[in-house]
């Protein structure tokens, strides 16, 4: 059984926004918790970069 996504009961941008979410999520992962940023002004950056490689994943 389908977990995050049904395509019988959900459409494209259902899809578009779990992938988004979860790209987002995976590059958070990465950037918050492997390469932490060395002081909370720098956190900015690492949330920055993470939103833009989740576009950057899904518009591949």
């Amino acid at each position: 059984p389908p977990i995050l996504f049904d395509p019988n009961l959900s459409g494209a941008e259902s899809l578009h926004l779990i992938m988004l979410v979860t790209a987002t999520e995976v590059a958070h992962q990465w950037f918050g918790n492997l390469v932490t940023p060395a002081w909370w002004d720098d956190v900015w950056l690492s949330d920055s970069i993470s939103h833009f490689l989740s576009y950057k994943l899904l518009d591949d």
